[in-house]
């Protein structure tokens, strides 16, 4: 398990940009070489429209706030903390409201799914993964977490790889805390 803070920050037209981790290493975001990418960003303005990425699934979920989000031509819906949607990233997106939401972003022949826990101590919280589960991604978003004896402070994230998942995964909160998980599988 690799451990790490959530710093790389980037400025868009609506807010700011945080990046988490993305695969393969070496790949970038401007590049749009990657094949999965894991972020949050922040929603600052009451109107924006999301940066078209087509080829790319998308996956959002607030973490604080509330946003309408219109998929033009599709549909429309409401987010509120810890909700979800998916859509592509070629569908013209515009949100409104202001929110901090975290996101993964997905290309063949990776698929995933992002899902969200309050903790109190001393609740325990086992990740089951499938054995098709490629990596899992743990972020902190308030409190304090433990996973494999180790802290996973506020705005860090942890890395687990395929041999770590076999172990199973316990997360445990120090006091209180909120952890998204992620987990991106290959698509057969």
């Amino acid at each position: 398990m690799k451990i790490f803070p959530a710093n790389k920050t980037s400025d868009w037209h609506g807010g700011s940009t945080t990046e988490i981790y993305i695969y393969p290493e070496g790949a970038t975001y401007q590049q749009r070489n990657f094949q999965f990418r894991i972020s949050t960003a922040t929603i600052e303005i009451s109107e924006s429209t999301f940066t078209s990425l087509p080829g790319i699934r998308r996956k959002i979920m607030i973490l604080d706030g509330q946003i309408q989000l219109t998929h033009r031509g599709n549909y429309s819906k409401q987010l509120n903390k810890f909700d979800t949607d998916s859509f592509l990233g070629d569908w013209e997106t515009v949100s409104l409201g202001y929110a901090t939401d975290f996101n993964l972003m997905l290309t063949h022949p990776f698929e995933g799914e992002i899902i969200a826990k309050t903790l109190h101590s001393p609740d325990t919280f086992e990740i089951i993964t499938p054995p098709d589960t490629f990596t899992i991604l743990l972020y902190c978003h308030k409190g304090t977490a433990q996973c494999f004896g180790e802290n996973l402070p506020e705005h860090w994230a942890a890395v687990i790889t395929e041999n770590e998942i076999l172990k199973g995964i316990k997360i445990q909160p120090r006091n209180y805390c909120e952890v998204v998980f992620a987990r991106v599988w290959k698509k057969v």
